[in-house]
């Protein structure tokens, strides 16, 4: 029976269950994680008010008395909460082309371990458009171009939004409102009992580095790289990730 997960990419205990689905989805445990956020009255990244950091610090303190071996080296948390639907959308697209899961571990780590702002949608073309490209989508919008999400934060196929909308239909059907929400379709747990549960699951497995993604992506397709190489009348935006060689040009 495959378990299923809802977790939000700007909540801390999410990013925990992430980790530890990481290492059941290594351990060839079958595991779906729906990515769901908050109703948000903000369109762009907030700092986090008193109560806020007080409620994480307790998050931190938590964790920090039940890591699990691989857990990465605590660390300060990002100052500011991003808003929810880019990278809800971003991560939508992703299951769509097929590569959710690097997706997911690439977002939670620009976030938790980057502190970059994953709400922002000019961020997340960057950061998402070699994983799009590289995917099975037949969407030209992702094949072509890499896009991920729209420009007020949204998805781009209709494929992502019906997911979106599955997602939380299922969220609010577990009746939990804390995140994460782990279920096997019978027993439902949520926030701390949720992870506790996961932890009982990885058992001795590690769990995998939150820098280095586990998951590979699939080889660029062959029109990308032709894209890119003289004399196209401009090079592919994608090829100018930060430590990301895709196209080897040739010596002139």
């Amino acid at each position: 029976m495959t378990l299923t997960v809802y977790g939000d990419f700007t909540d801390l205990l999410s990013y925990i269950a992430s980790l530890r689905v990481d290492a059941l989805r290594l351990a060839d445990t079958p595991v779906e994680w729906r990515a769901v956020t908050e109703e948000s009255t903000t369109t762009t990244s907030v700092p986090l008010g008193a109560a806020a950091l007080e409620r994480l610090e307790e998050m931190r303190h938590w964790w920090r008395e039940h890591r699990l071996a691989g857990d990465p080296p605590d660390a300060p948390p990002p100052s500011f909460r991003p808003y929810g639907l880019p990278p809800l959308s971003g991560y939508a697209e992703a299951v769509v082309a097929g590569v959710g899961d690097h997706v997911r571990h690439r977002i939670f780590s620009a976030f938790w371990v980057g502190h970059q702002d994953i709400g922002n949608p000019d961020l997340l073309r960057r950061l998402l458009a070699v994983p799009l490209i590289r995917g099975r989508s037949t969407a030209s919008v992702h094949r072509e171009h890499g896009y991920a999400v729209a420009i007020g934060g949204g998805p781009v196929t209709t494929e992502a939004w019906r997911l979106m909308r599955q997602w939380r239909t299922g969220w609010e059907g577990t009746g939990r409102t804390e995140l994460p929400v782990v279920t096997d379709g019978v027993d439902v747990l949520g926030g701390y009992q949720a992870l506790e549960h996961l932890a009982e699951l990885v058992g001795d497995q590690r769990i995998p580095s939150g820098r280095e993604n586990p998951y590979p992506l699939p080889p660029l397709p062959v029109w990308a790289h032709r894209r890119g190489l003289p004399p196209a009348p401009r090079p592919g935006w994608w090829e100018a990730e930060p430590g990301t060689e895709l196209v080897s040009r040739p010596a002139a």
